[in-house]
This record gives structure tokens, C-alpha cells and sequence, in this order.
């Protein structure tokens, strides 16, 4: 999640393995890899507001926290799953 977390702030989804055909969303709109957040984001919270909740048994994570977009912090909400390939 650190990870992801830290390519969204660069605006650099080549820093975190993702998987074909990942689906990002906000406000329930599907989104492609590259556009809102990540294009959006100007840095970390301004606090240490962090929830992380992890599913070890569906391999998920979740996280709640703030980033600052375009300057103002924004609340988001996270969910990764982890694949392995096959």
C-alpha cells in the first residue's frame, strides 16, 4: 500500500506493479490508471491520519487516509488486491 500510495504522489504508476486491466475509480466513475488522483495529487496529509486494514485471507488491504489535492486535503479509500501470476 506504501508503495502505491508513494507512485500516486509522484504521479507515476511505473512504481507499482499493477496488474492488466486494474480498474481505478472515484466517486464510483471508472477511471484509467493515470488519470484523476494521479494526476491530481500534490503530496502526503498533512497528518498522520492512516488506516490500514489488511485480508490476509482475500489477500486484500485497505486504506484510509488523507492526501492533499491540488493543494487541499482530500480523504481517500484504498483497496488493493494482491495476484499472483499463474
Amino acid at each position: 500500500m506504501d508503495q502505491y500510495l508513494s507512485a500516486l504522489v509522484k504521479h507515476d504508476s511505473s512504481l507499482v506493479p499493477l496488474a492488466k486491466g486494474v480498474k481505478t475509480g472515484r466517486n464510483t466513475e471508472v477511471m484509467p490508471i493515470g488519470k484523476g488522483l494521479w494526476e491530481n495529487t500534490t503530496g502526503p496529509g498533512m497528518t498522520e491520519y492512516n488506516i490500514y486494514v489488511a485480508d490476509p485471507v482475500l489477500n486484500q488491504i485497505g486504506y484510509m487516509g488523507l492526501l492533499q489535492e491540488k493543494g487541499k486535503p482530500v480523504q481517500i479509500g484504498v483497496r488493493l488486491k494482491l495476484e499472483t501470476e499463474k
